[in-house]
């Protein structure tokens, strides 16, 4: 029998964690600098989104799983992880299998209907992958979820983004390869 006094749950849990604090620190020492090991050589890149919609975050960092692979964190040197630093920025670091260069920064900016579509994926993200709880202002939210109320909104963001990507890769083919994207074949006519 454990006697915790006339103590309630909120005055255990500040003793708990008060006196774990030192290990808890210890812990995620040593869990950045694995991940700091295994991660060094990867491409990382920041993302800003201009206009009135905001990146939200959660409790969990979001993951690509690798084809054929296992979802297992952020030292599996084979993922690629994206974490929104704050409301206008997401960082995101890209192992070598994605054909980027490594040990490079770069930084993209998106603006109009490319970054309202940014921001919605990126929250889609955050949404699922969330444990427990999300970050992000209660206006934030609220506009995430008002728009998943409006597919014909989300479409048209989608489509507007498209069409951007579609132009920008007949102009840079190469740069739009680098990145992932590449032109359908055009459809023949019968």
């Amino acid at each position: 029998m454990i006697d915790v006094g006339d103590k309630d749950a909120a005055a255990l849990m500040r003793e708990y964690w008060q006196k774990n604090k030192d290990r808890r620190i210890r812990t995620l020492f040593r869990i950045a600098i694995e991940v700091a090991g295994v991660r060094l050589d990867d491409h990382i890149q920041v993302v800003k989104v201009e206009g009135d919609r905001r990146f939200i975050t959660s409790d969990n960092p979001v993951y690509v799983v690798p084809e054929g692979g296992m979802l297992s964190g952020p030292t599996n040197k084979d993922l690629s992880l994206s974490l929104p630093i704050n409301g206008s920025y997401r960082s995101e670091l890209y192992p070598k299998r994605f054909g980027r260069d490594s040990n490079r920064i770069s930084r993209l900016s998106h603006s109009g209907a490319f970054s309202a579509t940014e921001v919605l994926m990126a929250n889609r993200e955050q949404m699922e992958q969330a444990s427990l709880f999300v970050i992000g202002t209660e206006e934030n939210i609220r506009q995430y979820d008002a728009l998943l109320k409006d597919p014909a909104r989300v479409h048209r963001y989608e489509a507007e983004r498209d069409v951007f990507i579609h132009e920008l890769c007949r102009k840079f083919p190469k740069l739009c390869a680098q990145y992932g994207y590449v032109l359908p074949d055009p459809v023949e006519e019968e």
